[in-house]
C-alpha cells in the first residue's frame, strides 16, 4: 500500500476542485483529493449518462464458445461497467487463460475471491458469465519503472483497473459485488448434464451494445425524416407516439391502418359484453367504457375509464347492484352513451324481461354518480343525443304490454331547466318498427332512423329546432331483400349519413349507405361492396375522424369466422378505401369505437368463445 498522510476525499461534500495557495508546503492529500474529484465526476458522468455496455465498432467481452469443455471465449474490447471503461486488449483470451484462474496465491495477494474452474452440470441449470471489475494500487515492488533513477525513491504509486470473467453457475441473478467491486452480467449459458462443451448454441448475449452519447444534431436529423421539420421535441423523454415509425410503415406495406394488438379489455369466467353505443370520449380525453357482466352473479352494468394523463384504466367498477331472479334483475348490455354540455356522463340501458328502461348519471365535479332513475317498461336498443338547448332525447322500441309483437318508437326528453324527465312520446303513427338511431346534425336538426318491419326498409323522422316533428319517410328501398340494423353520423362537413345491412334473397348481407348534404337532399343508395361469395355484414358502426374522414366498423362473417373490419371514407374525393379486417381472432361482434383527442381509433367488440364471451380493444393510427 502507498505511504499517503491522509485521505481527505469525502463525494458528500461536493467539492469540485482543489486550489493550492502560493507560500505553503504542498501536501499529498491536496494533490490526491484533486485526483480523486476528477476521477469521480468523470466516473459519475459516464454511470448515469451513458451506462453500462459495449461502444460502437467494439465487440468487447462476448462470450462464445471455445470448442473445449468448461471454457469459452472472451472477445478483446472495451465495456462501460459503471462508469469504469474496461478494456480487454489481450487476442483470443479465454476463461481459463486469464491470470487469476486456478491461482489463489494470487487472487489473496490482490484481496479478490480466487477463480476456480467450471464444474460439470449433474442437473440442467442457468450460469451467468458477468464481468468483476476493480482498482488496486500498484507500487515499485510490482513495478520497477515507477521510483525516478536521479532520486532512488518511490515517490508514487499507480492505481490499476483490473478485471475478471467470472460465472455464477445456478443462480438466478447476479452476486452482490462487494465493496469497491463493480459487476455486468455479459451472458447467460444453458447447461445440460453430460454436457461439458459450452456450445454458441447455448450462449445467450446479454450485453448491451452500441453505447454511446447521441449527438444533438443526429437527434433532430432522425426527428425530421420521421416528422417534418416543423416537430418539436418535449423534452420528457417519453415516447409520444402508441407506435413505432418502422410498425406503423410495416402495417401500410401490408395496406392496413397502424394499430396495437388486440388486447383482452374485460374477460371473467362468465359473460362480458356490450351493444349499442357503449364507448364514449369526455373531453377531458378519457376513454368510457360500459357493458354487461356476469362476473359477480347476476348480469350487472360495469364500465371502466382510461385516464389519458396516467396512462392506465383505472377500474373496473360495478355500477348497478340490482336484487332478485336473473329474469328480473339482468341488466342488458345494450347501451346508450352520452356526454352533455355540462360534462356529465349519461348511461341508458334495461332490465329483466319486461325490459325496464334506466339510467343514470355521472357528474365529474362531485364525482358522484345520481342514481339510477327508471323510464318505464317495454323498452329496447335506447339511443340518446342532446339538442342546442341542452335537452336530452332518449328513443327505443317499445313493445306494448311487454310483448314483441306490435313494437314502435318512442322518445322521452330530459328538461334542461326543469331537471326532469317530461314524459313519454310516440314517433311514429304506425306500429312494426325497430332498431332506432339518432344524430343531431349543425343546424339542431335531430334525425332519427329506424326499420320498419313490414317493409323491411329504414324509415327516418326529422325534428326541426323551431317547426317539430315531420312527419315519417321511406329513405331505403330493399325489394325483395331486408334491411336491419341502422347507423347515422354526421360528417365533418355537416352531412348526415345513414348506414345499414342488408340480407339478400341469397342470404348474403352487404352494407350500404346513403348521404344528406347539409342543406340538400339524399342521394341514391350506395353499396359498400361484397368481400366474398358467400359473406355476412352486419352491425354498421360509423366514426368521424379529426381531419372529417369516415370511418366505418361493422361485423362480417365468410368461410375465416366472424370478425370485426373497417374501412375509411376519404373527404379529399378518393371516396371509400378497401375493406381490412381487424387482427381479432374469429368470434368478434358488435363493433363499437370512438376517437380521442389525438385522432386515434379506439375499437371495441365483443369476443365469443366457446365457454364465455369477453370484450377486447384496438387502436388504430390513423395520422401521428
Amino acid at each position: 500500500m502507498g505511504n499517503f498522510s491522509r485521505n481527505t476525499f469525502d463525494r458528500l461534500k461536493h467539492y469540485v476542485g482543489v486550489r493550492l495557495q502560493q507560500g505553503v508546503p504542498v501536501v499529498d492529500a491536496d494533490r490526491n483529493e484533486q485526483e480523486d474529484i476528477r476521477r469521480w465526476e468523470l466516473r459519475t458522468f459516464l454511470r448515469w449518462f451513458v451506462g453500462d455496455g459495449v461502444p460502437p465498432g467494439s465487440d468487447g467481452f462476448r462470450i462464445t464458445s471455445a470448442g473445449a469443455g468448461d471454457d469459452f471465449r472472451i472477445a478483446s474490447g472495451r465495456c462501460l461497467v459503471d462508469g469504469w471503461e474496461v478494456v480487454h486488449d489481450g487476442a483470443g483470451g479465454t476463461y481459463r487463460s486469464q491470470p487469476l484462474y486456478a491461482k489463489p496465491e494470487l487472487a489473496a495477494a490482490w484481496g479478490v475471491a480466487p477463480l476456480a474452474a467450471l464444474t460439470a452440470p449433474v442437473a440442467s441449470r442457468t450460469d451467468r458469465v458477468y464481468l468483476d471489475v476493480w482498482e488496486r494500487e500498484v507500487d515499485s515492488d510490482e513495478d520497477p519503472d515507477l521510483p525516478d533513477p536521479e532520486l532512488g525513491v518511490e515517490s508514487s504509486v499507480r492505481v490499476r483497473r483490473e478485471w475478471v470473467v467470472r460465472v455464477a453457475e445456478r443462480a438466478a441473478t447476479l452476486p452482490t459485488a462487494p465493496p469497491g467491486h463493480a459487476f455486468y452480467e455479459l451472458a447467460t449459458l444453458a447447461r445440460t448434464p453430460g454436457d461439458t462443451t459450452i456450445t454458441d448454441a447455448r450462449i445467450t448475449d446479454r450485453r448491451r451494445t452500441e453505447l454511446a452519447v447521441g449527438s444533438h444534431l443526429d437527434v433532430r436529423e432522425v426527428v425530421a425524416d420521421a416528422f417534418g421539420q416543423d416537430y418539436t421535441l418535449d423534452g420528457d423523454g417519453e415516447p409520444n407516439l402508441v407506435l413505432s415509425i418502422r410498425d406503423t410503415v410495416n402495417a401500410l406495406l401490408r395496406r392496413q391502418a397502424p394499430g396495437t394488438p388486440p388486447t383482452v379489455f374485460a374477460t371473467s369466467p362468465g359473460t362480458d359484453r356490450a351493444a349499442g353505443r357503449y364507448v364514449l370520449v369526455d373531453r377531458r380525453g378519457g376513454v368510457w367504457v360500459f357493458w354487461s357482466s356476469t362476473r359477480s352473479g347476476n348480469a350487472e352494468i360495469w364500465y371502466d375509464r382510461y385516464d389519458p394523463a396516467g396512462k392506465i384504466w383505472v377500474g373496473p367498477v360495478q355500477l348497478t347492484h340490482s336484487t332478485g331472479s336473473p329474469t328480473v334483475s339482468a341488466d342488458h348490455g345494450d347501451l346508450s352513451l352520452l356526454e352533455d354540455r355540462a360534462g356529465r356522463i349519461w348511461v341508458f340501458w334495461t332490465r329483466g324481461l319486461v325490459k325496464t328502461l334506466l339510467c343514470n348519471r355521472f357528474d365529474p365535479e362531485t364525482g358522484s354518480w345520481a342514481g339510477e332513475a327508471s323510464l318505464g317498461a317495454g323498452a329496447s336498443t335506447p339511443r340518446a343525443v342532446e339538442d342546442a338547448s341542452g335537452g336530452i332525447w332518449l328513443f327505443y322500441a317499445w313493445y306494448l304490454n311487454g310483448s314483441e309483437d306490435v313494437p314502435n318508437i318512442r322518445y322521452n326528453r330530459f328538461d334542461p331547466v326543469d331537471r326532469a324527465w317530461v314524459g313519454e312520446s310516440r314517433l311514429t303513427s304506425f306500429s312494426n318498427t325497430v332498431a332506432p338511431t339518432a344524430v343531431v346534425d349543425r343546424t339542431g336538426g335531430i334525425w332519427v332512423f329506424f326499420v320498419e318491419v313490414g317493409s323491411r326498409d329504414v324509415w327516418y323522422c326529422r325534428h326541426h329546432p323551431v317547426t317539430g316533428w315531420a312527419g315519417a319517410v321511406r329513405l331505403t328501398t330493399s325489394g325483395t331483400g331486408s334491411d336491419e340494423t341502422p347507423h347515422a353520423i354526421v360528417d365533418g362537413e355537416g352531412a348526415a349519413w345513414v348506414f345499414w345491412s342488408r340480407t339478400q334473397t341469397d342470404g348474403n348481407a352487404d352494407l350500404w349507405s346513403m348521404r344528406h348534404p347539409e342543406g340538400g337532399s339524399w342521394g341514391t343508395e350506395t353499396r359498400l361492396g361484397t368481400r366474398s361469395a358467400v359473406h355476412q355484414d352486419r352491425a354498421p358502426y360509423a366514426l368521424a375522424g379529426r381531419g372529417g374522414d369516415l370511418w366505418l366498423l361493422w361485423q362480417g362473417t365468410d368461410a375465416g369466422g366472424t370478425r370485426i373490419w373497417y374501412r375509411s371514407y376519404a373527404r379529399d374525393g378518393s371516396g371509400w378505401g378497401r375493406s381490412e379486417a381487424l387482427g381479432n381472432a374469429p368470434g368478434g361482434t358488435d363493433p363499437c369505437g370512438v376517437v380521442d383527442a389525438d385522432g386515434r381509433f379506439w375499437v371495441f367488440w365483443n369476443q365469443d368463445a366457446a365457454s364465455a364471451a369477453d370484450l377486447w380493444y384496438q387502436r388504430l393510427i390513423p395520422a401521428i
